[in-house]
C-alpha cells in the first residue's frame, strides 16, 4: 500500500478475494474501503483502484465465476454487487436481517448464497430476489455478553424450544425436525445497524419469558435502555390461535414494576382429581424488591367476549430483594428467596406461611430453588454461592447439605430427578439424596448460559443409560452452541438409518404403472344437458341485446337449440289411435333388437328371450308430443307488460 494514501493507511484488512481470470487482487478494510490491485504479478508498483460504498468494516468479499461482477458485503446487513467494468454500477440487496458473514457465488453464476451472522443462508437469484431461505438455530450477532437473556424454555403444545431469536423476536426450534419453525416477533422493531462500530445499537431486547403448561399462554418482558433515556420496559401477555397457528397479543403493561423483571413463571394447575380451581395466574420477580401476581380475568362488553390479565396482589419481606421463585407441582405453593431467606406462600391468600433460613456463615443469597416432583414433591432444593441444600418442606427441616457452586437447577417435570450445572460438569440427581445418579465432565467448552429438560425426547433405548427416566437434557453455552448428550452406540445405529425422500424423481417402473392405471381408467362421456349453453344459445342472446325486435319472434327458434338432437330421423306423429301406435313401435323395437343382436357378440352375455318386452325410451317421443302441441301461451306470455 502506498505511503501517500492517507486514507487507507495503517487500515487492517478484514477480507480478500482474488479475480477469477485477471490478476486482480481485492481487499477489504475496516474502514468500509475496497481496494483492488491490477497486475501485480508483472509490476513493481501495480495499478489500484478503491471503492467505497460502505460505512463500516467489509467482512466478506467475492469474484462471480465469470469476474464481471464483485460482491461485498458487511455490518450494514446489505449485499452490494458492483459491475467491474464500471465502477458507478452497483446494486444492492437492503434488509438481510443479520451482518453478512460469506458470500459464494455458483457455477453458472445465476444464484448467489449469502451467509449472515445469525446462522441463516439465503439463495438470491441474478436480479436479487430472494428464492430460498435456510436456518437453523438463530445465532444473537449483537449481544455478545449473553445471547440468549431469556434462557431455554419449553413448548409442549408444539414440542420445541423456546429462545431468543433475531432481535426482538423469539424463535421456536423443533427437536425432532431439527430445525426452526417459526419467529416470533415480540417488540415490532425493525434492526437499524449502527453508524460507528464503537457505539453499538442499542436494540429493545426480551430479558424474561414464561410458557404455561399446557402452551395456550405466553408472557415476555421486553426492555429498552440506553442509560440516556429512562427505561421503556412492557410486559406482555400473548394468546396462542389455532385459527392462525400462532400467538396473538392479548394484554400489554407499561412499566409492570419499578426496574427491571428478573425471573416469571405461570402457575401450574391443580391435578385433574382434585376439587380446588386455581385462576390463571402468573409471578413476576422485579428488582424493585417485590414479587407480584397477575391472574387472568373477565374482560367481556356488549361487543365481544374477552379476557385479561390484571395485578391481584403484590408480595414484599423486609424489604429484602426477590431473586427467584418457584411453584409446587399442584400449584398450592409458592416459595420465594429474598436474598438468604426463603419464603413459603399462600398463593390465594397472599400470606406468609413460614420462612426457612440456613445456618451458612457468612449468609449466602440463594440463586436458585427448584420445588420437587413426583414422589419429591414435599422437598425443595435451593442453590446458593457455594452450597446446595435440600429442604423437607413436611417437616420444616435440612434433609442434605453438599458444597456445589451451581450455576444452573433444573427439574425434571415428567420425573422425580433435578440437574445442576457447576462449570463444565452435569450433576443429576434426586431431591431425597445426595447422592449422583449420574455424572459428566465435559460438556461444554464453555460456559454453559441455560439448560432444561425436555420430556419425552429421549430415545427408549437409552432408558437405563446414564440416569432413569425418559427427558432428555438440553444445554446451551456461550458459543451459542446447542448440546445434549448421547450414546455412541446409538449415534452410529441412527447414522445408518437412511429417510426417505418425498419429492424424488418417479422411476421407470412407477411412471409405466402410474400410465397404464390412466389408460385402463374408462372415458366418461357426457351429454348435452338443459343447463349447458351452447354456441347457438350464445349467438341467441348476443342478437337479442342487439335487437329491438319482440322477444316472441324468437321463442320458436330458442326452444328447438334446447332439445337433444336425435341421430335417427324424427318419426312423424300420427294422432290416430293407440293399436297403431303400439304396432309401430312393436316393429321398431323388433328392428333395433336385430340390429343389437347382430352387434353383440356370441359370448356369455346373457341374451333377450323372444318373448320378453322392452323397455322402449319415453323422453324422445315425449319431447315430440310437446313440440306438436300449439305454442300459442308463450307469444301470449311475451306480450304481457311487467311492472
Amino acid at each position: 500500500m502506498q505511503d501517500t494514501d492517507k486514507f487507507n493507511r495503517n487500515k487492517m484488512v478484514t477480507c480478500v478475494a482474488c479475480h477469477p481470470t485477471e490478476f486482480c487482487v481485492a481487499a477489504g478494510l475496516e474502514n468500509g474501503r475496497i481496494l483492488l490491485w491490477y497486475d501485480f504479478m508483472k509490476d513493481n508498483d501495480p495499478a489500484m483502484s478503491t471503492l467505497h460504498w460502505h460505512s463500516l468494516a467489509v467482512k466478506c468479499l467475492s469474484f462471480t465465476t465469470d469476474g464481471s461482477c464483485m460482491l461485498s458485503g458487511g455490518l450494514e446487513c446489505v449485499m452490494v454487487r458492483w459491475q467491474m467494468g464500471s465502477q458507478n454500477n452497483r446494486d444492492f440487496k437492503p434488509r438481510m436481517g443479520a451482518p453478512l458473514h460469506r458470500i459464494q457465488s455458483s457455477q453458472d453464476g445465476t444464484l448467489y448464497a449469502v451467509n449472515t451472522d445469525d446462522n441463516v443462508i439465503q439463495l438470491l437469484d441474478i436480479s436479487l430476489r430472494v428464492l430460498q431461505v435456510y436456518r437453523g438455530l438463530t445465532r444473537c450477532s449483537f449481544n455478545t455478553k449473553n445471547p440468549i437473556p431469556c434462557g431455554l424454555g419449553y413448548d409442549p403444545r408444539s414440542r420445541t424450544l423456546v429462545t431468543n431469536g433475531l432481535p426482538g423476536h423469539l424463535q421456536f426450534y423443533s427437536l425432532a425436525l431439527n430445525k426452526q419453525l417459526f419467529n416470533l416477533d415480540i417488540v415490532g422493531q425493525n434492526y437499524i445497524s449502527p453508524e460507528n462500530i464503537d457505539r453499538p445499537t442499542v436494540v429493545t431486547e426480551v430479558t424474561c419469558t414464561a410458557i404455561s403448561h399446557d402452551g395456550q399462554w405466553l408472557a415476555t418482558f421486553e426492555v429498552w435502555y440506553d442509560e440516556v433515556f429512562s427505561p421503556e420496559m412492557r410486559l406482555k401477555f400473548w394468546v396462542y390461535s389455532s385459527e392462525s397457528q400462532t400467538y396473538s397479543l392479548n394484554t400489554r403493561v407499561e412499566h409492570p414494576h419499578e426496574d427491571r423483571i428478573m425471573k416469571m413463571l405461570f402457575r401450574p394447575p391443580p391435578p385433574t382429581n382434585s376439587k380446588s380451581q386455581a385462576t390463571m395466574s402468573l409471578v413476576t420477580l422485579g428488582n424493585d424488591n417485590c414479587f407480584k401476581l397477575w391472574i387472568l380475568v373477565d374482560d367481556t362488553d356488549i361487543y365481544r367476549e374477552n379476557v385479561k390479565w390484571d395485578c391481584d396482589c403484590v408480595g414484599f419481606y423486609r424489604g429484602l430483594q426477590a431473586l427467584c421463585a418457584d411453584f409446587s407441582t399442584d400449584g398450592s405453593t409458592l416459595v420465594v428467596a429474598f436474598e438468604h431467606l426463603l419464603t413459603v406462600w399462600d398463593p390465594n391468600k397472599n400470606i406468609v406461611c413460614t420462612t426457612l433460613s440456613n445456618s451458612l456463615s457468612p449468609k449466602e443469597n440463594i440463586k436458585c430453588v427448584r420445588v420437587g416432583s413426583h414422589r419429591c414433591r414435599h422437598q425443595l432444593v435451593l442453590a446458593t454461592t457455594d452450597h446446595l441444600i435440600s429442604w423437607d418442606l413436611l417437616s420444616l427441616s435440612i434433609l442434605w447439605c453438599i458444597q456445589a457452586q451451581a450455576s444452573i437447577l433444573i427439574r425434571d417435570p415428567a420425573s422425580d430427578l433435578m440437574a445442576f450445572v457447576s462449570k463444565d460438569k452435569l450433576h443429576i440427581f434426586q431431591p431425597s439424596s445426595c447422592e449422583m445418579l449420574f455424572q459428566q465432565d465435559g460438556v461444554s467448552s464453555s460456559e454453559v448460559l441455560a439448560a432444561v429438560f425436555v420430556p419425552g425426547e429421549r430415545d427408549p433405548a437409552l432408558a437405563d443409560v446414564g440416569w432413569p427416566g425418559k427427558s432428555q437434557i438440553y444445554l446451551y453455552n456461550a458459543d451459542q452452541q446447542l448440546i445434549t448428550l448421547d450414546s455412541p452406540q446409538y449415534r452410529e445405529e441412527r447414522s445408518k438409518r437412511v429417510k426417505i425422500a418425498q419429492n424424488i424423481p418417479q422411476s421407470t417402473l412407477s411412471s409405466f404403472l402410474a400410465e397404464s392405471v390412466v389408460k385402463e381408467t374408462p372415458e366418461i362421456k357426457t351429454k348435452d344437458t338443459m343447463g349447458r349453453t351452447t354456441a347457438v344459445q350464445d349467438n341467441f342472446f348476443t342478437s337479442l341485446l342487439q335487437s329491438n325486435e319482440p322477444v316472441s319472434l324468437y321463442c320458436d327458434k330458442y326452444l328447438n337449440s334446447l332439445l337433444v338432437k336425435r341421430k335417427k330421423k324424427r318419426r312423424s306423429v300420427s294422432h290416430t289411435d293407440d293399436e297403431s301406435e303400439s304396432d309401430q313401435d312393436a316393429k321398431e323395437s323388433s328392428s333395433s333388437e336385430s340390429e343389437d343382436e347382430a352387434s353383440k357378440p356370441p359370448a356369455k352375455y346373457a341374451r333377450i328371450a323372444p318373448g320378453a318386452q322392452t323397455v322402449r325410451n319415453s323422453k324422445h317421443e315425449n319431447m315430440d308430443k310437446l313440440l306438436a302441441k300449439p305454442l300459442d301461451w308463450v307469444q301470449w306470455c311475451s306480450s304481457l307488460s311487467l311492472k
